[in-house]
């Protein structure tokens, strides 16, 4: 049984800092939750006490803006979680040296500098556009302190910005390093397909995401071009989910084709010697021939209800049920608008 890997040195050098934040928050000694859970309560109350010169801004817009941009960080620290407890699995399957196994370790679970950094710049300019037209249309006379409320909306919506531009650019660095590593699969045990599904995780990890943004969006209106949006990111979902694990599905059927191939050669052997040991009347010999066809059937039937896709039962639900997410979260939205 293979070893774990201990954990490979984080720095700013060679780690992007939203991995390092997620690390600093996984050594603290309150759990994640409350952390995020009071960062959206922060948030909430600087909205209202920013925004309230003439009349307070309403509540629940007030929670949901803070909520959007913490979803944003949980779901990033939550494909960081999988894509660390998925490699963990998969790893044994790779017949690589520890020092190369080390070095895909890193470079899956931990993002370069440059792409948090990229992240960060294009979530500062999209905030900075807004910005500039609500100074426009009067902002000054509807904040408490501008340069405060600057570095609120910085904060909050170029942070949510670019927290999503993170998540693209790094489930794509991800999603492309899955289809390498399964290139390096080279040994498939069809009756252990476990380590090879680990991977069905992290797509279906960033497929559950996007259907999340698409459930935030909706409180952008039902604007034709938000409904095509909103369309394209369940279309991208369902890309993201399956793209990944092709090449690892063809290799697998490959191998399942090799066995069966094999069974019915094996099955066709042993079909002439049965009809030969039939003519010459051996029933001794007949049992055993009998008893080995009844184990390669059973064996080519056990190949047969092999699924070819590396996902297991609960992988493929949880991504399935997700689509309902969208509906379900626009009917919390709508119950908590009349009560907040």
């Amino acid at each position: 049984m293979s070893q774990a890997l201990k954990p490979p040195t984080q720095n700013w050098r060679n780690t992007s800092w939203i991995d390092l934040f997620f690390s600093w928050i996984a050594q603290l000694p309150l759990p994640a939750w409350v952390i995020y859970l009071s960062l959206i309560a922060l948030f909430a109350f600087l909205d209202q006490w920013l925004f309230s010169l003439d009349s307070s801004p309403d509540l629940f817009d007030s929670i949901y803006g803070a909520l959007a941009l913490i979803i944003t960080f949980v779901i990033n620290h939550w494909l960081h979680q999988v894509s660390i407890s998925a490699f963990e699995q998969f790893q044994p399957s790779l017949k690589l040296s520890r020092k190369h196994i080390e070095k895909y370790r890193q470079k899956f679970i931990f993002a370069n500098p440059w792409i948090a950094l990229l992240a960060t710049l294009l979530g500062i300019s999209t905030f900075t556009s807004f910005w500039s037209i609500g100074m426009q249309e009067g902002m000054t006379e509807t904040t408490r302190s501008l340069p405060l409320a600057f570095i609120y909306g910085l904060i909050l919506f170029g942070g949510n910005s670019g927290m999503i531009m993170y998540f693209m650019f790094n489930s794509l660095r991800r999603l492309k390093l899955i289809s390498m590593l399964h290139k390096q699969v080279a040994d498939i045990d069809l009756f252990n397909l476990n380590p090879l599904r680990a991977f069905s995780r992290v797509s279906s990890a960033a497929a559950i995401s996007l259907l999340l943004y698409l459930a935030i969006t909706q409180r952008f209106g039902t604007s034709p071009e938000n409904i095509g949006f909103q369309i394209s990111l369940g279309i991208l979902a369902v890309v993201v989910f399956l793209v990944p694990l092709i090449g690892l599905r063809n290799k697998i059927s490959a191998k399942r084709e090799e066995q069966l191939k094999l069974i019915s050669a094996d099955l066709g052997l042993v079909a002439k010697q049965i009809s030969s040991a039939v003519r010459n009347e051996d029933l001794d010999v007949l049992g055993k021939l009998k008893s080995g066809q009844d184990g390669l059937s059973f064996q080519r039937n056990e190949i047969l209800s092999i699924r070819a896709w590396p996902w297991n039962t609960g992988t493929l639900r949880g991504f399935t049920s997700a689509f309902v997410l969208p509906i379900v979260i626009w009917l919390i939205t709508r119950l908590l608008e009349r009560f907040i």
